[in-house]
């Protein structure tokens, strides 16, 4: 093999490994502004969202807690509700409880629940805001799929 066409296999390679970093990077670009879009077409959490975090005290922690609710008359599928479509709202619920100082992390556990809660609530009118927000994101997403084929 002479010098240039090796050279050239190089230079090939490099763009090749190059662009398939930015490609990947850019993936991971979209994916945080379409959760952060996401997110923020959810009216009812936005105040929640918006709540200064606490000052650090205590140790770094990881924790976890947990409830039970009841599916009971509920007119919508609940972990669709909570999951979100291709997993957004739950996504952005998971970053608010990343290790973090103990006072930071019961702030943020309390934050979580507060809101599912508010993405569990029913309303007597006969809109489902966020069931119409989560179509509207998946029907997005089909999009984007398709044009990635």
């Amino acid at each position: 093999m002479n010098p240039l066409s090796h050279l050239s296999s190089t230079v090939k390679q490099v763009n090749e490994d190059s662009t398939e970093q930015f490609i990947t990077q850019l993936i991971i670009n979209v994916e945080e502004h379409i959760l952060l879009y996401h997110v923020n077409k959810l009216p009812m959490i936005q105040h929640i969202i918006q709540i200064s975090t606490p000052e650090s005290s205590g140790q770094i922690k990881k924790r976890f807690a947990e409830t039970c609710y009841s599916t009971a008359g509920l007119p919508y599928n609940m972990s669709g509700r909570i999951i979100g479509p291709r997993g957004c709202t739950v996504k952005a619920i998971q970053i608010f409880v990343e290790p973090n100082y103990e006072s930071i992390v019961k702030f943020k556990l309390w934050r979580t629940f507060e809101c599912i809660n508010c993405l569990l609530k029913t309303f007597s009118s006969d809109e489902d805001t966020v069931n119409a927000i989560q179509l509207k994101d998946l029907k997005f997403y089909a999009t984007q799929a398709e044009m990635l084929k």
